[in-house]
């Protein structure tokens, strides 16, 4: 299958993780079919500069990277080039509903190990929101199955709300038999809803990192931004002038304002269905991954339910430098220990 049309770049090629991530962050569909690569583009998707170049100059990597078989994944994407794994590492995405956070460690994995996300994003494109953690939890754990990347030792990792999905995704592959060597969660913390002002200002900051620009989210943060003094719909014309002015950003919706409004309206559907999740026991391996500067400990939502073997590991840095470069080479060196522990029992 040939892939979608978009604009050729003379731009150097992109490392090979940072181009799954950023594929993935698309929602871009890999796999593999009759012995050719197969990729579809989300309509409205727009490639960053030197990506699609970079998508046609790797189609032997990419290849390689899609070992899922010849069908499309709406919520599976691969974030490494591993043509062979001893060991799988299973990314489940955190709130905003992208695994592109975890192109910061994926590309630091070394040896035979596959790096594997599940995000939000192709149900969300599919105006298909979920309605509770445990219905993405269900829609997961299928995928990981009908995939076969349960047939050799995984590793579940779950950052941040995330972490809560990965415990639901390891009861449900537990329960048939199939459970992870290793489950994982980066710096989890008890759900909370945080007050309007919090749920308000996260539902746009959420909404832009997963359908827009990465570094516009990143630059809502501060609450001081000129972003929160215009009315909800001069938001949308600013955001629409603005991301269409970066030169080096990718989004994949549109930027036409209805439908931005439209996709904003169900991806709040969409994070309201974290206030939904019926929690059960686990007596698998746990790993929980700690801020170091954090003021607070394990999780109490999640502690009363796990039952076996629980491991506490300070990461250096506060949560969100958790899921940024400066931390990527030390999220992997844990994860990659992790995933030698599973090959070795297989």
């Amino acid at each position: 299958m040939r892939p979608q049309e978009s604009t050729l770049t003379t731009e150097p090629s992109w490392p090979i993780t940072d181009l799954l991530a950023a594929s993935a962050k698309l929602g871009i569909r890999l796999w593999r079919g009759d012995g050719e690569l197969g990729w579809r583009v989300p309509a409205g998707a727009v490639l960053a500069p030197g990506m699609q170049n970079s998508l046609d100059r790797s189609r032997a990597m990419l290849f390689g990277a899609a070992t899922l078989p010849a069908r499309e994944n709406i919520c599976l994407a691969p974030l490494n080039a591993s043509s062979r794994a001893d060991a799988n590492l299973i990314c489940i995405h955190p709130l905003h509903g992208t695994v592109y956070d975890y192109r910061h460690f994926s590309g630091h994995i070394a040896g035979n190990y596959g790096v594997y996300g599940l995000h939000a994003v192709g149900m969300l494109l599919e105006s298909a929101p979920p309605r509770s953690m445990d219905e993405m939890a269900e829609r997961y754990t299928d995928e990981l199955l009908k995939n076969d990347l349960c047939e050799k030792p995984f590793v579940l990792y779950g950052g941040c709300t995330g972490g809560f999905i990965a415990l639901q995704i390891a009861r449900r592959l537990a329960a048939r038999g199939r459970p992870p060597a290793s489950l994982v969660f980066g710096d989890t913390r008890d759900l909370s809803d945080g007050g309007e002002a919090v749920r308000n200002a996260g539902w746009w900051i959420t909404f832009v990192e997963a359908f827009l620009s990465y570094d516009l989210a990143c630059a809502l943060i501060a609450t001081d931004h000129e972003f929160w003094s215009l009315s909800p719909d001069h938001r949308f014309d600013y955001l629409i002038e603005t991301v269409a002015a970066l030169p080096q950003t990718l989004y994949s919706l549109p930027l036409e304002r209805e439908v931005l409004e439209r996709h904003f309206a169900q991806y709040g559907r969409y994070l309201t269905s974290y206030g939904s999740v019926a929690l059960g026991e686990y007596s698998g391996r746990v790993l929980f991954l700690k801020a170091s500067v954090a003021n607070w400990s394990f999780s109490a939502q999640l502690r009363r339910f796990l039952t076996g073997t629980c491991v506490l590991e300070d990461i250096r840095g506060n949560h969100v430098s958790l899921f940024r470069s400066t931390n990527g080479a030390a999220m992997a060196a844990v994860l990659q220990v992790e995933l030698e522990r599973a090959a070795s029992r297989e």
